[in-house]
């Protein structure tokens, strides 16, 4: 029952320069936790994501690979948003990279209401809450835990499953019952 859908590279790189905008200095480890909370909350919400970036679970917690490779300027992933560089201005400080400022302004084209009401949301919740805080909260959801948990021995990463990501049993049974079949067809 896996699902996976088709990231959006588009609604990724406007989500990171959204967060760049509101939150002026955040390092990459929030920046991704912030997506995948939002992506998480809108998912449970509303059926869907918001960036339909691919998951991972790692050491540290769950991160969206697409968003992460932007954040390192990995080419592969830049191409595949058909851009060259970010449209955001980073500060690399050893292992941390900061987004300092935004280059542009957000296409806020790319989003829904919900999008951007589920972003504003998280952002306050998330931005102010410590590395531990966050790592503490992330490492307790169940689509962690069942990723990491169920590596293969030796794997640095495991894929984490949207269905997973929802808390409510209910609202799970629903979707698995009647969005699952269609939701290959979401754009």
């Amino acid at each position: 029952m896996a699902k996976k859908f088709t990231p959006k590279y588009d609604k990724i790189v406007e989500t990171l320069l959204f967060i760049a905008h509101k939150c002026p200095g955040i390092d990459q480890y929030k920046t991704v936790k912030i997506i995948y909370f939002a992506d998480k909350q809108h998912f449970e919400q509303y059926s869907r994501p918001i960036t339909f970036d691919e998951y991972y679970a790692l050491e540290n917690g769950p991160v969206g690979s697409n968003a992460y490779d932007l954040l390192k300027s990995n080419q592969y992933a830049l191409r595949r948003a058909k851009i060259t560089d970010l449209p955001i201005r980073l500060e690399i400080i050893g292992n941390l990279i900061l987004m300092k400022e935004p280059l542009r302004a957000v296409d806020y084209e790319c989003f829904s209401k919900s999008d951007i009401r589920v972003l504003d949301a998280v952002i306050a919740k998330y931005a102010c809450k410590t590395f531990g805080e966050i790592f503490d909260e992330t490492h307790e959801h169940f689509a962690y835990q069942n990723a990491w948990g169920n590596r293969k021995t030796g794997q640095k990463r495991a894929s984490m499953n949207y269905v997973d990501m929802m808390e409510d049993g209910e609202n799970k049974a629903i979707y698995i019952e009647e969005k699952l079949p269609i939701a290959s067809h979401v754009r």
